[in-house]
């Protein structure tokens, strides 16, 4: 099942699944792959966005803390609140350290400004994916939602020169 389908299931736990399957494959993939992000502790995202009372706790104790954030963003798409989720994600990306990685808190926010049916902020966080991280194993995934993000846009031309891109060179 896609990304989509996994938020769309029903249950409390959603976030905590997703990030673990994320784990899963991260792991399948060997030693060489970066992990999720440098700068936020992993760890601390998955305890607490199983539970958003206990995020939004944290966010209060720690507020400028980019784990809190991401946390929080996380246990928000769990119950497919993306108003809220969004702007939590974007904030973890913000407050990350510089030189640190923060490319899934963004590629998070890409897919919640569509889901939200905010076009041009997906593709204007997707144009800033692509110079930050323009070697990232995501890149298939980013491509393809920019690529949507025009479409919406009706622009056709770049949505069929992205799409095209995915075909060459990821298929």
């Amino acid at each position: 099942h896609g990304l989509a389908e996994r938020l769309a299931q029903p249950g409390p736990d959603q976030a905590r699944q997703l990030y673990r399957r994320g784990q899963t494959i991260l792991a399948e993939l060997g030693a060489g792959i970066d992990a999720l992000t440098t700068s936020i502790d992993s760890s601390r995202v998955e305890l607490l966005a199983g539970d958003l009372a206990t995020a939004e706790a944290e966010l209060r104790r720690s507020p400028d803390d980019p784990a809190a954030h991401k946390a929080l963003g996380d246990a928000y798409a769990g119950i497919r609140d993306w108003e809220r989720a969004v702007p939590s994600s974007a904030r973890s990306i913000e407050l990350a350290p510089a030189g640190s990685n923060p490319e899934y808190a963004l590629e998070f926010v890409i897919f919640g400004e569509l889901e939200r049916g905010r076009n041009a902020e997906a593709a204007a966080a997707a144009d800033r994916f692509l110079r930050e991280h323009p070697a990232s194993r995501r890149l298939p995934q980013v491509l393809y939602w920019r690529g949507l993000a025009a479409r919406r846009l009706a622009d056709d031309a770049t949505a069929r020169r992205l799409w095209e891109r995915v075909a060459a060179e990821f298929a």
